[in-house]
């Protein structure tokens, strides 16, 4: 386990004991829980997450922090089991790379948000990172009966949703960097520690 705290923007004035307010004030949270604000530590072997049956349109969100430590060339994040060339992953360059697409933006050392939707009548795959489109490509992306998630990723991961739907831009924006809520519609799993 891991400590990760998802940040947001708090705008206002915040008041303290009655007598005095400060102004644009940057705030920072944290839990004495000991059940909150902890990841899944993952080694890159068989730490695989099944999803069976997304064979149309789908979406993942995950907070990522990839350990590059030993030799590995790459960490998959996800990938369709059926299709060796459906695959995204993180490069040991940093950067992500979907099927033979490679992105020029780079992750950052520590936390990264990684968001990937993919709408099937369309075929739009769209990659996401810390909020920003950086993959957009138009590629058959499809599942026909599992998505595999970390298959072999090592670090660690937190805040994981699978949906069965196309997530929209502005949700994605909106979201990333926030708890979600449980009851969204498409919604199929969602993992916070």
């Amino acid at each position: 386990w891991e400590d990760r705290t998802p940040f947001s923007n708090i705008n206002g004035q915040i008041t303290y004991d009655e007598t005095g307010a400060v102004e644009n004030a940057e705030v920072f949270a944290s839990t004495s829980s000991p059940l909150l604000n902890k990841s899944l530590i993952l080694d890159g072997t068989n730490d695989n997450i099944l999803i069976p049956k997304l064979n149309n349109s789908y979406s993942f969100m995950a907070w990522f922090k990839p350990d590059f430590t030993s030799s590995i060339s790459s960490l998959t994040l996800l990938s369709v089991p059926e299709d060796a060339t459906k695959n995204i992953s993180i490069n040991s360059d940093s950067t992500l790379q979907a099927g033979t697409f490679s992105s020029s933006n780079k992750i950052a050392d520590g936390w990264n948000q990684i968001s990937v939707t993919y709408k099937h009548s369309t075929h739009d795959l769209d990659i996401y990172l810390n909020g920003e489109l950086i993959i957009d490509k138009f590629i058959d992306f499809s599942a026909p009966s599992t998505i595999q998630v970390c298959e072999s990723f090592k670090g660690l991961i937190d805040e994981f949703s699978i949906w069965s739907i196309a997530l929209e831009e502005t949700f994605i924006k909106h979201n990333y960097n926030k708890f979600l809520k449980r009851k969204h519609s498409g919604i199929l799993a969602y993992f916070h520690c």
